[in-house]
């Protein structure tokens, strides 16, 4: 199934955005969140581009599943392309986490505000 979300603004207390399926695609959207998650999206082939994320703090939630809050996660996102995205993190976090996705295509992504000691990018297998 192929979900398109573009020139959305979300401000949310929540995750900003969480979807489901292959063929995601992402686009010139404003999210700022106070939980640990801008965008969560599971399945391959998605697209994330030009939008900018902010992530206020952390979320302890986000922590039962990722190891540390992320402005933007891709799970099973095999063959996704992550470009143009601006992610401020106000929490301890990264700017990209990948679980158990290959194949990845990430350009021109900056991190802003990052107050964080861990590197802006997590690569881990899921398990």
């Amino acid at each position: 199934r192929k979900i398109t979300l573009e020139n959305l603004t979300i401000r949310v207390p929540g995750y900003g955005i969480a979807v489901f399926g292959a063929g995601t695609v992402i686009r010139n959207c404003t999210i700022i969140t106070e939980s640990g998650v801008g965008i969560w999206s599971f399945g391959g082939g998605a697209v994330i581009e030009n939008n900018t994320i902010t992530v206020r703090r952390n979320n302890r939630l986000a922590k039962t599943f990722l190891p540390t809050d992320a402005a933007i996660v891709l799970q099973d996102g095999h063959g996704s392309v992550v470009r143009n995205n601006v992610m401020r993190l106000e929490s301890d976090g990264v700017g990209i986490s990948l679980v158990g996705s290959d194949n990845v295509t990430m350009a021109d992504n900056v991190t802003r505000n990052w107050i964080g000691q861990r590197s802006p990018v997590s690569v881990r297998e899921f398990k």
